[in-house]
């Protein structure tokens, strides 16, 4: 009986041992509130209280004696969960190899169920193949560059025959689990992107929308630093073992639960995977349909309605961490909820931050690793995309804020955007979603032009550049001690009188966010209000462009308006702008 007044901690622990299914021996650790009424739950708040009279939350933390748990953590907590009686339909024993046939054949299952139960499947799409072809596309991480490429030299080669035993081991395991699928088809990157033809990646990338989405299912390699790892571990078994024990949890009648770890779940190890860390995979993973992730802990399964694992292969108890099933139901499946204006508002800046927190190995490649998804959206928003940003919404989300407390510019001339743009700055970004019909817009549109980016600079050949009109004030930062680069600017923006008309008083700004904090701004830099509200006027600082700077070509043709760069933004009391004049003004 889970009940204090009926059983002892050691009654509770004898009865559990002896329920048990299987040999392995448990622990049972109870801790009681101080007022003896309810149970401590030990994971997560431990001052949630848990009344053990209720079926559907009475929580119990065992320890498991097993030599490979007990080399973790002394205390390896596992939960009891209530399940139905006969919710497992799927009889399944985990292997000790996840590239074992009975884990290749669980992984098949989970596909044959999704294309006859779940979602309607589509058929490829792509130009180069018949109509019908279907295929699977492998994500993974390159590591050494001393691999099999597909070049200029030796396309014709690979195309009467590519040497298996030649390819990395990620991609010989992938080829593996195709094979069991009965899929004639791979598409791994390293072998359908000619790696020396600038025209032909430009072209491939442009496509990634296409070349994801319309794929039978991704494979992930998820926990492979590198592709001579594989996607396959050897595992210890218990690991991912479901452990079943029956208790009567109060007195109107027994109840199966099911005993899983409830301190390491599976979103743990995808989404903390090696290869969730990368840039260039996120939008693999928002864009696939389907995903079969080869984690160091087992098989796991996503689709648009099922998550499951090798512990769990009729479903997930909970669900993975990934933030974006919604948006990615709507850009997969394109339904209706990517056509409203809320999509990027609020799903946008979800993406850009999220995206933002990945590594790159090069960062010319910050804006190319998002092509896929801004093509896709672009293609049913009709929405033009700019450095980062959609126009109907550029104005509003050129006050975005580096999350980082120190954070670093890419260098000008070798920076992936211009200096208005999120993507020039490395690390976490917020983006302003959601504007409120009591803010206003302080800045308007004179047109958007490019010009020639500097030979170094390998991301993009032209630099889209903002010809905007505002209010332009004139400041001075006044720091609070002497700059230091380690740490978090702290001083304030004066505003003077330079430029203003009778009745404008100076002022200073309430909150500074700098884009960059290894250097100190400059002096003479200049404030942009943005928006604002009934409240607080938010806006942008500029200043002069530097000697090098990319941006010679917007001063030959400013068309007399002064050329700027952002170097961060500001936010105030609102200010009285309604006697300042406005001007012209380019942002490179």
């Amino acid at each position: 009986m889970f009940n204090e007044r009926r059983k002892t901690d050691s009654e509770i622990e004898a009865a559990v041992c002896a329920a048990i299914d299987g040999r392995q021996a448990l622990q049972v650790r109870c801790a009681r509130h101080s007022d003896r009424s309810g149970w401590y739950r030990r994971v997560g708040n431990p001052d949630t209280k848990i009344n053990p009279r209720e079926r559907h939350t009475a929580i119990i933390y065992l320890s498991f004696k097993h030599p490979v748990l007990s080399d973790i953590t002394s205390y390896n907590h596992f939960q009891l969960v209530d399940v139905e009686s006969g919710r497992s339909s799927t009889e399944y024993t985990p292997a000790s190899y996840t590239g074992a046939r009975s884990c290749l054949d669980l992984a098949h299952s989970w596909l044959k169920t999704c294309q006859t139960s779940h979602d309607e499947f589509r058929e490829a799409r792509l130009d180069e193949y018949q109509p019908g072809v279907l295929y699977i596309s492998l994500s993974h991480r390159w590591g050494s560059p001393k691999q099999l490429l597909l070049k200029s030299t030796n396309r014709t080669d690979l195309r009467q025959s590519i040497p298996v035993a030649g390819l990395k081991k990620s991609i010989q395991d992938a080829i593996t689990l195709v094979q069991r699928f009965g899929i004639s088809y791979l598409w791994v990157d390293t072998l359908c992107i000619l790696q020396d033809d600038p025209q032909d990646l430009a072209r491939e990338i442009a496509d990634m929308h296409n070349i994801y989405s319309n794929a039978v299912c991704n494979i992930a390699a998820s926990d492979a630093e590198k592709d001579d790892e594989g996607c396959f571990v050897h595992r210890d078994p218990a690991l991912v073992t479901q452990y079943r024990v029956h208790l009567i949890v109060d007195p109107s009648g027994g109840a199966r639960h099911l005993l899983h770890r409830g301190w390491q779940p599976v979103s743990d190890t995808v989404d903390g995977s090696v290869l969730a860390s990368r840039g260039w995979v996120f939008q693999e993973r928002l864009l696939s349909r389907r995903l079969l992730h080869c984690t160091k802990q087992g098989l796991v399964w996503e689709c648009f309605d099922t998550e499951a694992s090798e512990m769990f292969p009729d479903g997930q108890l909970e669900r993975l961490g990934h933030p974006h099933s919604r948006l990615k139901a709507a850009l997969v499946k394109e339904e209706p909820s990517i056509y409203g204006s809320n999509f990027l508002n609020e799903d946008w800046p979800t993406i850009v931050q999220y995206y933002t927190v990945c590594n790159l190995t090069y960062s010319e490649d910050k804006l190319k690793a998002l092509a896929g998804i801004s093509a896709m959206i672009r293609e049913v928003t009709d929405d033009e995309y700019i450095a980062g940003f959609w126009k109907s919404r550029l104005l509003w989300s050129l006050c975005w804020v580096p999350m980082t407390l120190t954070p670093r510019r890419f260098p000008s001339a070798s920076s992936p955007a211009p200096s208005w743009s999120w993507a020039s700055v490395q690390g976490m970004i917020y983006l302003p979603g959601y504007i409120s019909d009591r803010e206003r817009l302080l800045i308007s549109f004179k047109g958007i032009r490019y010009v020639s980016a500097p030979p170094e600079a390998k991301s993009l050949d032209k630099r889209p550049i903002l010809d905007i009109q505002g209010h332009i004030l004139d400041a001075e930062w006044e720091p609070f001690g002497p700059w230091d680069s380690a740490t978090p600017p702290t001083g304030r923006l004066l505003v003077s009188s330079k430029r203003t008309v009778r009745g404008f008083k100076d002022w200073a700004t309430d909150q500074v966010s700098y884009d960059d904090s290894s250097k100190a701004p400059p002096s003479g830099i200049q404030l942009l209000p943005v928006y604002e509200s009934d409240l607080a006027t938010t806006g942008l600082v500029l200043a002069a462009l530097e000697i090098g700077d990319i941006g010679c070509d917007a001063v030959k043709h400013s068309g007399g308006g002064e050329v700027r760069q952002r170097i961060g933004t500001f936010q105030s009391a609102r200010l009285d702008l309604s006697t300042q004049s406005v001007a012209r003004l380019t942002l490179v």
